[in-house]
Formats: structure tokens, sequence, C-alpha cells
């Protein structure tokens, strides 16, 4: 309720703020044209993103991302180190035979569907790239310190009750081209972006056209 009280207070103020310009004769000289260029921008805007939904092509094939990447491959130098791991934490009284033998095996969705049904933490995906400090995040900082994340290799740990697996399976380097699946969504959003403004611009191309043909508008020439 202070929230909403608050709010009304502003508003208020707001409105007698307003009203006391109007009696001082405060000139609005400029803010006529300024509310007129604001309607005019909601206009233009709500029209081209409606324009969007309706004609712009959202399907990004996987072989558009790796044109694309190739083709702007500079921007995608990585400034940190990254890692592909699979890592699993689990109450120790928890783990079975089973879900061992699935880990070596890297049968994945074995193993998900095993460990959602006893609760246990997961990051189990092909295309899994974490950071340094993104991993540092989901395991102990001793756990952390035991391992190498310059190398592929497995680890088990049991620290305060609960059971850590972390596999490290492949590695770029700080400076290195960093893997097309790690910026998959980002490229797909640049593609789409550049789609987007192509569009908006072909319609716009298309109705100043068809407004000049149709004498929706003149265009008048600068006396020479």
């Amino acid at each position: 309720m202070h929230f909403i009280d608050q709010q009304i207070d502003n508003w208020l103020m707001d409105v007698i703020l307003m009203n006391e310009a109007k009696k001082k004769n405060i000139k609005d000289t400029g803010i006529k044209d300024l509310v007129k260029d604001y309607e005019r921008s909601l206009y233009v805007h709500g029209y081209e993103k409606d324009y969007l939904k309706n004609n712009l092509d959202t399907v990004v094939l996987d072989t558009m991302i790796k044109t694309f990447y190739e083709t702007n491959k500079e921007d995608f130098i990585l400034n940190s180190r990254l890692v592909r791991v699979f890592m699993i934490r689990l109450v120790d009284s928890l783990v079975t035979e089973e879900l061992t033998d699935l880990w070596k095996s890297e049968d994945l969705p074995a193993l998900k569907a095993l460990l959602n049904n006893v609760g246990g933490f997961y990051l189990l995906d092909h295309n899994g790239w974490y950071t340094e400090n993104e991993i540092k995040l989901y395991i102990p900082e001793s756990m952390y310190k035991q391992i190498s994340l310059r190398k592929p290799n497995s680890y088990i740990r049991t620290i305060d009750g609960s059971k850590y697996f972390v596999k490290v399976i492949e590695i770029f380097e700080e400076g290195d081209y960093g893997p097309v699946n790690y910026y998959k969504k980002n490229i797909r959003e640049r593609i789409l972006h550049q789609r987007s403004r192509t569009l908006i611009q072909k319609m716009k191309n298309d109705l100043f056209k068809s407004n000049v043909k149709n004498k929706g508008i003149k265009i008048y020439s600068k006396a020479s």
C-alpha cells in the first residue's frame, strides 16, 4: 500500500506543478512539437513492430549460423578460457552404482532421467560451454583448486555430504576463436536484427514510391 500511496502522491504533485506553471504563464515553447514528435515515433514504432511480426522470416538454419560465424570470425575471439564440461551434484547417500556407470558411459538422457527422480543437480548439455568463473559457482572452492581446466579429465569428490562429478571435455583458451555453438543464440539474434533492418527499409522505400505514384505526397524541386 505504501508504494501505491507514493505513486498517487507523485502523480498529484505533477498535477499541482503543471497547474502552477500554467498560472505563471510558463511558456510551452517547443512542448507541443515534442509531444507531436513523441506521438509520431510511437505510431511509427507500433507500425514497424506489427509489420515485422507479420512479415519477418524468423527461420535461421544452422548453415546460416555457420556462414555468419565464418564471415565475422574476428567477432568471436575469446577474452577468457571457455570449457565444455559435464557436472553432477548429488547427496552422497543417493549415489548408486547405476549412476556411476551411466556417468562413465556418458549416457546423458538416462543420467538426466535418473537425477530428475532423485533431485540431483546437473549440467549435462553436449553444447554446454562455461567460463571459469561460471564453473566456480557450481563446485566448492576446495574441489575447484584440485581440478585442471587445461586438459580433459574426470573428477569425483565427496564434500560436506554431497558427491560431485566433474568431467572436463574440451577447452578453448583466451585468444582462440570460440566454438560456434557457444555463440549460436547471439548469432541468431544478429541475423534477425539484420533481416529486420533490411525489411523495414524495403517497406519504407515501397511506401514512399507508392505514395509518390498515387500522389499521396508531392516532391518539389528546389528553384535553381
